[in-house]
């Protein structure tokens, strides 16, 4: 019982901060401003996802230094957190310290895999959130932030798309590849 409710709140956190440093990355990743693009509602989601990630991040940018396009920082702050997790949750399952340094190789292998599973949830749940709305409000900010979030891998998906006029399938196709990908990153586990 204490075992689940530890599971919980950990992971309920990890997931937090995780994702926000994932949601971080992403909009890095394909320069999206959400201030600039959606005002007030842009603002306060970028803010919190700063408030969120900021303990992490800071000192770990006096050790990284970004170089590339992926922004290295939020990528490895994300994934540490859900290392973090994973021992969290060992050592309360009983796991003695002795035996984590045994399986180390298979905890940072099932944090990437995790960290994955994340990624792909989150973008999953932006989809959906994103078809719905397209359906019932067009002109809602939260449509058009969710359109900004996915349009770098909509354009890419309607590219290899077979035109069919009025009928946008990309959201559709984005939902089934990623589902395709959890079910691979599910047999990882």
């Amino acid at each position: 019982m204490i075992y689940q409710i530890v599971d919980l709140f950990v992971g309920l956190a990890s997931a937090t901060v995780a994702g926000a440093c994932l949601m971080l990355c992403y909009f890095d990743f394909f320069r999206i401003n959400l201030g600039r693009v959606h005002g007030l509602l842009g603002n306060q989601i970028a803010s919190f996802l700063l408030l969120v990630t900021n303990w992490l991040t800071l000192p770990i940018r006096k050790v990284i230094q970004n170089t590339g396009k992926v922004n290295l920082v939020y990528l490895i702050s994300g994934y540490l957190i859900i290392v973090a997790k994973i021992i969290i949750l060992s050592l309360f399952s009983h796991t003695l310290f002795s035996e984590l340094s045994r399986l180390l190789l298979p905890i940072l292998l099932s944090a990437l895999i995790q960290y994955l599973d994340l990624f792909l949830s989150i973008i999953s749940g932006i989809t959906f959130v994103y078809v719905i709305l397209s359906w019932i409000s067009q002109g809602s900010p939260s449509y058009f932030l969710a359109a900004n979030i996915l349009e770098p891998l909509l354009v890419q998906l309607r590219k290899r798309l077979p035109n069919t006029g009025t009928f946008d399938f990309s959201a559709l196709a984005l939902l089934l590849i990623i589902k395709v990908l959890q079910i691979v990153v599910s047999n990882f586990r």
